[in-house]
């Protein structure tokens, strides 16, 4: 049950006590509730990151209370335990702990400039490799990396994972050849323009940084999509991770591997907010496509559109962005100089683009569930640099053993007219699957 405002619960509680309990009633209740919601949050804590986490509690604190509700035969216990419920989770959120995430981004408080300040500064002064380079993946391969954390507190299989591709040497080679279709590619291509996309609608700015070490737990580390650093934004400091999805369901909620991907950066980089920003992209087959939709930067049903360039420069991928909010003319503009600025390299075509779905919600700190996973995530490293040292090798996936199919004999004689006849000579294989 979700309340509007609090003065909606106000009314509906009040109108509670008058019609069908006691104030009495309703206190004792009230700390009943209260105790459940938070032995279930201090017990389950590391569970915070499952999508259902809320859900869950919801119904297995109902199921719990509304069994006392029924013994002590009170009329619609349901609407009772709702309105409680709701009551006491606001509070427990407001001053306890967050909820997982909002259903949307909003401005809780302007941001402690002094504060905030000192923060940026530190991450800025911090010495780190650039981002995507070998130096940033050799780096990130000696950490367990906010992407990859949720690995070591995952199942065994997963955690054998993180395991062994931390324990094996580092093999810089395999980020030489780049795939123009994957996901990854996808999601890293389109991420300046989700970039501008969010500092438009925002008024802001945002800055990214290389890998970032956590002070105090060195063998963690986050390289986050972004920092609110606009100085006269109600966002500055504000944390933002970007999701390009291709196909998957956007609804608003994070993923666990996200949300704990957001969590480790919020602590490494000492900052208790983080949007949560997922696009996706379609892009039009052509140019003829893309201009009979709409106008140049609207489509006809409403969708931001663009364009921008690929290049190749010595096999690797290149691209340029233009400013989102260029019209045509100054677009088709931008486009010579560009040519002409990257004319060591060869074009290979416009991507034009369109805005279909976009997402954004807030996600807080929650110091109490890192303060539970941190064991086991050192716990995890530990094991890495053991088994470094004393062998990792029970660690690697195991290979599934191809199975033999033999092909059953079969008659190749064809009957006509009363005749036989040969085909072919009957062969016995063996094929693997």
């Amino acid at each position: 049950m979700y309340m509007e405002s609090l003065t909606e619960l106000k009314y509906e509680i009040d109108k509670m006590v008058n019609e069908f309990i006691t104030q009495k009633e309703y206190d004792e209740l009230y700390a009943s509730i209260e105790e459940l919601f938070n032995d279930y949050i201090q017990n389950n804590i590391i569970l915070y990151s499952k999508e259902d986490f809320h859900d869950t509690m919801y119904f297995d604190v109902k199921e719990l209370v509304c069994l006392q509700l029924e013994d002590l035969q009170m009329d619609n216990s349901l609407y009772i335990f709702d309105i409680i419920y709701e009551n006491v989770k606001k509070k427990y959120f407001k001053y306890i702990v967050p909820p997982r995430s909002y259903d949307k981004t909003f401005i809780r408080k302007p941001p402690n400039m002094e504060v905030i300040n000192r923060k940026i500064k530190k991450i800025v002064e911090t010495p780190q490799p650039t981002q995507r380079t070998k130096e940033w993946y050799e780096f990130r391969h000696n950490l367990i990396t906010a992407s990859s954390a949720w690995k070591a507190l995952d199942t065994q299989s997963s955690k054998n994972s993180i395991i062994y591709e931390k324990c094996c040497p580092h093999d810089s080679s395999k980020y030489d050849n780049v795939n123009l279709e994957s996901p990854f590619h996808w999601g890293t291509k389109y991420e300046p323009i989700s970039i501008q996309i969010y500092e438009d609608m925002y008024n802001t700015k945002i800055d990214d940084y290389g890998c970032i070490k956590h002070e105090t737990f060195p063998f963690l580390g986050a390289s986050p999509d972004g920092i609110n650093t606009d100085v006269h934004s109600q966002l500055y400091g504000r944390m933002l991770e970007i999701k390009n999805i291709v196909n998957r369901e956007i609804n608003g909620i994070p993923k666990p591997e996200y949300w704990i991907q957001m969590q480790l950066q919020m602590e490494v980089c000492d900052l208790n907010e983080c949007d949560f920003l997922e696009t996706q992209f379609k892009e039009y087959k052509n140019y003829l496509e893309f201009k009979t939709d709409g106008e140049f930067k609207l489509s006809s049903d409403g969708c931001r559109k663009g364009c921008f360039v690929l290049f190749m420069d010595n096999g690797y991928p290149y691209y340029e962005y233009p400013n989102i909010n260029m019209d045509e003319e100054e677009f088709d503009a931008w486009k010579v100089n560009i040519i002409k600025k990257n004319n060591h390299m060869e074009w290979v075509k416009d991507i034009y683009w369109k805005l279909e779905i976009l997402s954004c919600v807030l996600v807080l700190r929650n110091k109490l569930w890192f303060n539970s996973a941190i064991k086991e995530l050192e716990s995890v490293w530990n094991t890495i640099c053991h088994e470094k040292i004393n062998g990792y090798i029970h660690r690697a996936p195991k290979k599934r053993e191809k199975k033999e199919v033999f092909k059953k004999r079969k008659c190749l004689l064809h009957f006509s007219d009363n005749k036989v006849s040969i085909n072919e000579i009957i062969k016995i294989d063996t094929q693997p699957l």
